[in-house]
């Protein structure tokens, strides 16, 4: 019979629950967003928040065929963008106060993979809700 010697399986136990807890923080950090404006968003290259407003609402369109909706969207600091979504236009999208898109440019067009909406709550005039759309 071979007897185990405890400190050991602790040391592992240990060193593998360090390990996993850094795994687990890096994949956090690294797949974190941050919030940027339009022009913030085309220098990093990278998945952003941006929020803003839907304008130019006639300008607005949902190709059929490719299954995109494409809208434009004034940031906080005024710049406006042309947006796509591989999705229908979300439920609610119209009634949006503020929208919140998730995804980065490709090229001169900013793609979403994600739209949140901030809507004023038929409820409460003071309340917000939000509602969230993902691409699929």
């Amino acid at each position: 019979m071979k007897t185990v010697n405890i400190a050991k399986l602790i040391g592992i136990a240990l060193i593998a629950m360090l390990g996993l807890v850094f795994l687990s923080f890096s994949g956090v950090l690294g797949s974190a967003s941050k919030y940027t404006t339009f022009t913030e968003a085309k220098k990093s290259g990278g998945s952003v928040h941006v929020v803003g407003q839907w304008v130019r609402r006639n300008q607005a369109h949902y190709d059929i065929d490719n299954d995109i909706f494409s809208f434009y969207m004034q940031d906080t600091s005024n710049v406006v963008s042309m947006v796509q979504y591989h999705d229908p236009q979300p439920i609610n999208f119209e009634t949006a106060d503020k929208i919140v898109i998730e995804g980065k440019y490709l090229g001169e067009v900013f793609d979403a993979e994600r739209i949140l909406m901030k809507c004023p709550s038929k409820y409460n005039k003071d309340e917000f809700t939000i509602e969230e759309a993902k691409s699929s």
